[in-house]
């Protein structure tokens, strides 16, 4: 399940995102499955008493400005670029960075690939990154929080993101989205008010969220919630849709 498989390649991402951190945290936010975490662990754990799983990708929000400058850091840390991807080998099981050639003789299987996804704040010209109007706003009106020495989107902005895209993941991420949108709205300090001004404004579909709502249904059973805790957080959750 994917709850058992984020269990194990998390660590890597985990110990990669604090190097990272150390390069671009001054000028970045989190604005991924990492923010989620960090919103959501602490109360995710007074309540279950495990912990709330991490992410296999690592998701940088930026401005446009940094670009260059984020770019160069990642590469010096190993990472190759692909689009507007940056990656990095590891051994899957013993989480150890595997060499680019080794890794074309290697099965599948034995790897794990730890992603950076960069998104900026506007469009580049001659650049395939990732951009959204949401994140510049944001960045320029300070919804960010600290959390446990990272920066991240602050709860309302980082839900209405991940619902405006929902519709364009791959089955496995939406699995994932889902469950952190229904746990950050359920369980952050989250604002209704300030997420419907910005609904307002940064639309999404209301229906791709009603249609969608139930796909992480198993993978919130195996982190232990039960069928009424999950049809509660779906209900808060619906009731912000509509």
């Amino acid at each position: 399940m994917l709850v058992e498989e984020y269990r194990v390649v998390a660590q890597i991402s985990l110990r990669e995102l604090k190097r990272i951190w150390k390069r671009l945290g001054r000028y970045s936010v989190l604005v991924g499955g990492w923010a989620a975490h960090f919103l959501v662990d602490p109360e995710f754990y007074s309540w279950k008493k495990v912990h709330y799983v991490g992410s296999r990708d690592i998701d940088v929000g930026l401005s446009r400005e940094h670009l260059k400058e984020a770019i160069r850091a990642l590469e010096r840390m190993g990472y190759s670029r692909s689009g507007f991807r940056f990656y990095r080998v590891f051994d899957h099981d013993r989480g150890l960075p595997v060499r680019e050639p080794e890794s074309r003789r290697r099965p599948l299987f034995e790897l794990f690939y730890v992603y950076v996804d960069v998104v900026l704040d506007e469009a580049v010209k001659g650049e395939v990154f990732l951009w959204d109007p949401l994140l510049k706003f944001c960045l320029s009106h300070g919804l960010v929080e600290n959390r446990h020495g990272y920066r991240v989107l602050r709860a309302e902005p980082l839900v209405l993101m991940k619902l405006r895209h929902l519709g364009e993941r791959d089955p496995e991420k939406r699995v994932k989205d889902v469950m952190d949108v229904l746990l950050v709205a359920g369980l952050a300090d989250f604002d209704t008010r300030l997420f419907l001004e910005l609904s307002d404004v940064f639309r999404f579909e209301s229906g791709t969220v009603r249609r969608l709502v139930g796909v992480a249904d198993d993978e919130l059973l195996a982190l232990g919630l039960s069928r009424e805790e999950i049809a509660n957080l779906k209900t808060s959750l619906l009731g912000l849709v509509e």
